[in-house]
């Protein structure tokens, strides 16, 4: 398990540095995006809601527009547009699992080409138990993501917003899809 995230952590930064190098090389504005998918959504079957934690983001981003409110009052109020309730934290303590969409933005600024690669990941953890084990009980672990590697001009800072409402929606979805009301 341990070795599986660092080569999926090597893949995402390999990704986002070709795709700075890349538009680096073509002095291009237009947004560049890498897909990573992992299909999980039966982790999602009977949920009652889900508890959002967005991970602050670096002052110098908040700084120029994105800040880490933002993108928590967007992804809650997407959530229940969807039809999905977002628990409190009285709720979530006491639903089954402690079911939390974790958030994590991450963004680098290229100064000389005012390029900003990004790495947007949205993660439904949850408590699980040990498959070889059941007395071992493991919280937080990751039942269900998504991942998203691109870069935009700074100036277009703002459209990663957007696409962090994108993952929302499928993960929405699929929260649908084994949950119909």
């Amino acid at each position: 398990m341990k070795n599986q995230k660092i080569w999926i952590t090597m893949a995402v930064l390999l990704t986002i540095c070709i795709g700075v190098l890349w538009a680096a090389e073509n002095k291009t504005d237009a947004p560049q995006y890498t897909y990573l998918v992992i299909d999980q959504k039966d982790t999602l079957k009977g949920l009652q809601g889900v508890r959002v934690l967005v991970e602050g983001l670096k002052p110098e981003i908040e700084n120029r527009g994105l800040t880490r409110q933002q993108l928590q009052t967007d992804v809650e109020l997407r959530l229940r547009q969807n039809g999905i309730k977002v628990l409190s934290e009285k709720e979530w303590l006491s639903a089954p699992g402690g079911p939390l969409l974790y958030v994590n933005v991450n963004i680098m600024i290229h100064k000389e080409t005012l390029l900003v690669a990004f790495h947007t990941l949205l993660q439904l953890k949850q408590a699980v138990f040990l498959a070889r084990d059941l007395t071992k009980k493991v919280y937080g672990a990751s039942t269900w993501e998504r991942s998203l590697v691109g870069s935009v001009g700074l100036s277009k800072i703002e459209s990663i917003r957007e696409k962090v409402k994108d993952q929302v929606d499928t993960f929405s979805n699929d929260y649908l899809t084994v949950n119909p009301k």
